[in-house]
């Protein structure tokens, strides 16, 4: 072997020595990084597991509801599953009113289902639109110069009672009367 090949090897072997020792000596102290990150005791439930984490897009709401204030145009025809959501929504929000049938019965009122969707990321209190239409199969003529008593709005899709309610409605209803497209007063 010639100096040349002597020194490369040499050169060779070298690195690889300080490549074994660097390497090695992190082995070691990692292990004893990842030691103590293990709590020594119990901390609890995380928030993940208390929380219900929604993702930041938009969420379509919607709810049923009373619009009271029709002056005749309103109906009292209703499906059986949303009187009895409305009767224990009724007297839940207000238990001093006991006549709820006779409020759902009035041709001054009309049963609506009223949906939205909450904007991506929105906070709690920020307002939003939503739509209140009358429920299709009704005598209801008009929901004009109507008033919205009031709406639990939940995930769409879900239903009763017992869901989570995500925002509420309630005020009176506008009717566009300027935009180009056909009016729509139920």
């Amino acid at each position: 072997m010639n100096n040349r090949q002597k020194a490369a090897l040499y050169l060779i072997t070298s690195s690889l020595l300080v490549v074994f020792l660097v390497s090695g000596c992190d082995q070691p102290q990692q292990q004893q990084a990842d030691i103590e990150l293990v709590p020594e005791i119990e901390l609890g439930a995380t928030i993940g597991q208390l929380a219900e984490v929604f993702a930041f897009d938009a969420v379509r709401v919607e709810g049923f509801a009373v619009v009271g204030g029709l002056a005749g145009t309103g109906s009292k025809q209703c499906p059986i599953s949303v009187r009895t959501y409305l009767q224990k929504y009724i007297l839940k929000q207000l238990p001093q009113y006991q006549l709820v049938d006779e409020l759902i019965n009035s041709l001054n009122t009309a049963v609506v289902i009223v949906q939205g969707v909450i904007p991506p990321a929105a906070s709690k209190g920020q307002k939003f639109d939503v739509k209140v239409t009358a429920l299709p199969g009704t005598q209801t003529t008009s929901l004009e110069n109507g008033f919205l008593y009031g709406a639990d709005l939940r995930k769409a899709g879900t239903f009763g009672i017992s869901t989570r309610v995500l925002a509420m409605a309630e005020g009176p209803i506008f009717i566009n009367k300027i935009s180009d497209s056909p009016l729509d007063r139920k």
